[in-house]
């Protein structure tokens, strides 16, 4: 449970601060390293990343940014750039896919390809809604500016599914 103190977030049965595992998550900690740095259990630095994901709001910087090192028909993205505040938001989102996947970079990745796969149904199915969503806006736009009309919607859709099942 995460309470504040002191004008602090902490895990309240440890009085750690919630803060300083995020910062350890988004400096790339494996598991296994924040389990022995923090007495924590798995599901409190879960906590802990779900109370900072709901908590900060992105500001008007670039969040993320993804490049192509493939081609129209052999898309492989790669994210080069990405802030905190993304990096937990979409470990939050992959976590609520994947509950049993304890691996932090696993769930970024699940969090992001789910998003895209969203975003991308969306706008197949000849609809914005994605775009009430800023999480998904953000993701769409490193999508749509990366990736330049290199290919369609639909291919794109169809490629992040066709991974999903492989």
């Amino acid at each position: 449970m995460i309470e504040t103190r002191n004008g602090n977030l902490v895990v309240s049965n440890k009085s750690i601060l919630v803060r300083q595992v995020t910062s350890s998550v988004c400096d790339r900690q494996p598991m296994d390293w924040l389990l022995k740095r923090f007495p924590l259990t798995t599901e409190d630095i879960f906590e802990c990343i779900n109370t900072i994901s709901d908590l900060d709001d992105f500001d008007n910087s670039q969040h993320i940014k993804i490049v192509n090192d493939g081609d129209a028909q052999d898309i492989q993205l790669r994210t080069t750039a990405i802030s905190d505040t993304m990096f937990l938001k979409l470990i939050s989102f992959g976590r609520i896919f994947s509950p049993n996947v304890d691996n932090i970079d696993e769930l970024y990745n699940i969090g992001f390809k789910q998003v895209a796969i969203e975003c991308y149904t969306d706008l197949v199915e000849g609809n914005l809604d994605f775009e009430n969503s800023e999480l998904h806006d953000i993701v769409f736009q490193a999508f749509d500016k990366c990736l330049e009309n290199t290919a369609k919607p639909e291919v794109i859709l169809e490629l992040l599914q066709e991974d999903e099942t492989t």
